[in-house]
């Protein structure tokens, strides 16, 4: 896995929502965003109603995939862990219910707390085409 914090100087935000998370509970605002060089789309936690706590760190979409494509299928958050050394157990959860929401991955129809890639190269593909034709109108924000 790629540290892509460290490398990644800006994000200019595409994209801002809303969901809940895996409980269906709390919500949870994230944003989605594209790096400098306009392929990586870059995803965080923003902030969380139900007042647990969470980082507001980047995640690539890049890395994402990879743990998908490198762990036994289906997966549960808990696979996603790896993304977030040394931070809040919240983060995978939060991230999972994201990717849920913006259908990147869907809950496996045989184990209903686990999770399969879904529309994740669409999603991925609109969004940088969304940086490429116009220029949102939130800012650049440095990771986290």
């Amino acid at each position: 896995m790629t540290d892509k914090k460290l490398t990644t100087p800006s994000v200019r935000v595409l994209k801002r929502g809303k969901c809940q998370n895996l409980s269906g509970k709390p919500t949870l605002s994230y944003e989605a965003g594209v790096d400098h060089t306009g392929n990586t789309i870059w995803i965080r936690i923003t902030a969380n109603s139900g007042g647990g706590m969470f980082n507001g760190d980047w995640v690539s979409t890049d890395d994402i995939v990879k743990v998908f494509s490198n762990s036994k299928q289906p997966i549960t958050s808990h696979a996603l862990v790896s993304l977030f050394k040394g931070k809040s157990a919240n983060n995978a959860g939060f991230l999972m219910a994201v990717l849920k929401h913006l259908s990147i991955v869907k809950p496996n129809k045989d184990k209903p707390k686990a999770f399969e890639l879904d529309k994740a190269d669409t999603v991925i593909k609109e969004l940088i085409k969304t940086a490429a034709s116009k220029t949102p109108k939130a800012k650049a924000t440095k990771p986290a």
